[in-house]
């Protein structure tokens, strides 16, 4: 409940805060977790033990929660057994850290990959897509978060979107 708690508190918050991503990160999966559970899908998440950045942890959390349901809403159609990883690599020499967000989806077609980022671009007009999810968040992670979020496009299987962070303090 209190990760829970915390978590809605870090969306709408707005301030800059020291906070460590990971524990931000497994906080945000805990209070997600339900909704995960209730569409099957196993969520392993392997980051360091801290990685400490100075932003808006609330731009973080709606960054991860954006993640989290467009695999739920758009990965996982015909999936067997649907998976959510979250890893990182560390560039010591940039002092950034590298979320890896990755699902064993459908993966996004290359036709759409050049446009993932652009606001209003969706897949489910008329639906319940806006086209604006996927834009916010990589503004979210430029302006508020002072890194970057992209879509690897080497990616083979499923979608990996990695998510650049400046850390201050980092411990493996």
């Amino acid at each position: 409940m209190n990760s829970f708690k915390k978590t809605a508190v870090d969306q709408g918050a707005q301030d800059t805060i020291k906070f460590n991503i990971t524990e931000r990160i497994k906080g945000l999966a805990t209070s997600l977790g339900p909704e995960l559970k209730r569409h099957g899908v196993q969520l392993d998440i392997n980051l360091p033990k801290s990685a400490t950045t100075e932003s808006v942890p609330g731009a973080l959390s709606q960054i991860m929660t954006n993640l989290f349901f467009n695999s739920v809403k758009h990965a996982f159609k015909n999936i067997e057994a649907p998976a959510i990883t979250i890893t990182s690599e560390y560039d010591e020499q940039r002092q950034v850290l590298k979320v890896i967000y990755s699902d064993n989806g459908v993966g996004i077609p290359k036709a759409h990959q050049p446009l993932i980022f652009q606001q209003f671009f969706t897949t489910r007009r008329g639906e319940d897509g806006s086209g604006l999810g996927m834009s916010i968040a990589k503004e979210l992670a430029q302006q508020k978060l002072a890194g970057d979020l992209y879509y690897d496009t080497n990616t083979t299987s499923g979608a990996r979107f990695i998510l650049e962070l400046p850390v201050s303090d980092y411990s493996a």
